[in-house]
C-alpha cells in the first residue's frame, strides 16, 4: 500500500486487513510473558491446523510448532502488541494491482468470511477458499494453493474479465482438496505433502524441562506445559 509501484500483483492467504481485537491480542501478548511461547502451542495448533491434520501429517504441522517454540518471548509479545493496533480496512481500497484473496475454509483465525470481506474491498480482487484446510494451507493442501498462486502469477486466473470482483462464490469441490472461487471453477486435487521440517536454530533457545503437566503434541520437540 505504501509502495504500490513495486508489485505486479498481490496474492493474500489467510490474513486480512484487521485481524482480531486489542484486547485479544494485548492479553495473549501477557500471556507469553507471564509463560512463554510453549504456552502459546496447544491453542496454536487448533488454530491452524485443521481437525485430524496433525494425526495426518505429523512431520509438517510439528514443524510449523517447533518453530513457534523456538521464537523468542519477547519478540512475540511485541508482535502481538503491533497486530493489536493493526487496521488497514480504509488504505486496501487503493491497492490496485491484481489481487487474490485465499481463505481456508475451517480457518478459525482468519475465516472465510474476513478474507472475502478483504476482497470485496480490494477494486477487482479475486476470492478463492481451500476446502478441508485452516490456516495454514500451504502445509494442509499445498498444491491446491499453489496452483491458484501460479495462475495469479501467470495472469490467466479461470473467468477473469475487466470488473471482475469478489460476489457471489461458485460452490464447487466441496470435500477436501478442492477450491472454491469467484470465478466460477472448482478445482479438485488430492492433498499434497508439505516440504520437511526445517532446520532448527539453537541460538536464543531457552531450556525447557520436562513437567509433570507436561503435554506432547505428535513431533514435538518439546514437551508442552498446560497450566
Amino acid at each position: 500500500m505504501r509502495h504500490p509501484g513495486r508489485l505486479l500483483s498481490l496474492s493474500v492467504v489467510c490474513s486480512a486487513a484487521r485481524i482480531g481485537t486489542a484486547k485479544g491480542w494485548h492479553e495473549r501478548a501477557a500471556q507469553i510473558r507471564a509463560s512463554g511461547t510453549p504456552s502459546m502451542v496447544i491453542g496454536s495448533a487448533e488454530r491452524w491446523f485443521a481437525p485430524g491434520f496433525l494425526e495426518r501429517d505429523p512431520a509438517a504441522g510439528a514443524g510449523a510448532l517447533n518453530r513457534l517454540l523456538d521464537i523468542d518471548d519477547e519478540s512475540y509479545a511485541l508482535c502481538c502488541e503491533a497486530l493489536a493496533g493493526f487496521d488497514a480496512r480504509e488504505a486496501v481500497a487503493g491497492i490496485a494491482v491484481q489481487t487474490l484473496c485465499v481463505a481456508g475454509e475451517l480457518d478459525l483465525a482468519t475465516p472465510s468470511a474476513l478474507v472475502a470481506e478483504l476482497a470485496a474491498a480490494i477494486p477487482g480482487a479475486r476470492f478463492a477458499e481451500i476446502a478441508g484446510a485452516a490456516h495454514l494451507p500451504s502445509l494442509e493442501r499445498p498444491r491446491d494453493l499453489a496452483e491458484l498462486l501460479r495462475e495469479q502469477a501467470r495472469g490467466d486466473a479461470p473467468g477473469d474479465t475487466p470488473g471482475n470482483v469478489c460476489g457471489a462464490v461458485a460452490r464447487k469441490g466441496r470435500g477436501p482438496g478442492s477450491v472454491r472461487t469467484n470465478c466460477g471453477r472448482g478445482v479438485r486435487r488430492g492433498p499434497g505433502r508439505a516440504p520437511g521440517r526445517a532446520r532448527r536454530h539453537a541460538r536464543g533457545r531457552r531450556d525447557r524441562r520436562d513437567h509433570p503437566g507436561d503435554r506432547r503434541l505428535p513431533g514435538l520437540h518439546h514437551p508442552v506445559r498446560l497450566g
